[in-house]
C-alpha cells in the first residue's frame, strides 16, 4: 500500500469535500484549517481544525473515506500540530452514538468520552463528546 500524502489545504477544498459528506457545515462557521490525506493522488480524508481558543484547546472533525488514512505518520503531525504547534492542552470532537467504527478509532487513539447531547444531530441522533489532553497522547 502506497504512503498517505499529508497536505495543508489553504483553498478550503478538502473541508467543504469533508462536510458535504458529513452533513455538516458548522466547522467551517468560524476560522479553521484543514489536512487533506491523499494515497495515489486521491483525497481520502479530510481533517479540520476549528474553534481554535489559543493556548487552550481546538475541536477536530474528521472524514475518511479509506480506513488506512489513519497511519502513525498521519497521527504523529495532526496530535504534533495541536499540542505543539497551537500549543492547545486538550483536543475536543464529536462522535455520532451510532457510529460504532468512529467510536473505536477515538478510543484507540486515547479520546475520553466527556457526555452525551441527546437528539444533537440533525435527524435525531445522539452525539457523543469526545476529549484528549495533552498529558494524555501518546503520539507525541
Amino acid at each position: 500500500m502506497s504512503e498517505v500524502e499529508i497536505l495543508c489545504d489553504e483553498s478550503s477544498l478538502s473541508a467543504i469535500w469533508a462536510c458535504q459528506n458529513l452533513g455538516d457545515f458548522s466547522p467551517l462557521a468560524g476560522d479553521y484549517f484543514t489536512f487533506a490525506f491523499y494515497r495515489n493522488g486521491k483525497i481520502i480524508a479530510a481533517l479540520i481544525f476549528s474553534g481554535y481558543r489559543s493556548n487552550l484547546d481546538v475541536w477536530w472533525t474528521i472524514y475518511s473515506i479509506d480506513k488506512h488514512w489513519c497511519t502513525r505518520n498521519v497521527l504523529k503531525t495532526a496530535f504534533r500540530t495541536a499540542f505543539h504547534q497551537l500549543n492547545c492542552r486538550r483536543i475536543n470532537l464529536l462522535v455520532s452514538a451510532d457510529n460504532a467504527n468512529s467510536l473505536s478509532l477515538v478510543k484507540r487513539l486515547g479520546f475520553v468520552c466527556e457526555g452525551r447531547l441527546r437528539a444533537y444531530r440533525d435527524k435525531g441522533e445522539d452525539a457523543l463528546v469526545f476529549g484528549m489532553l495533552k498529558s494524555e497522547c501518546h503520539f507525541l
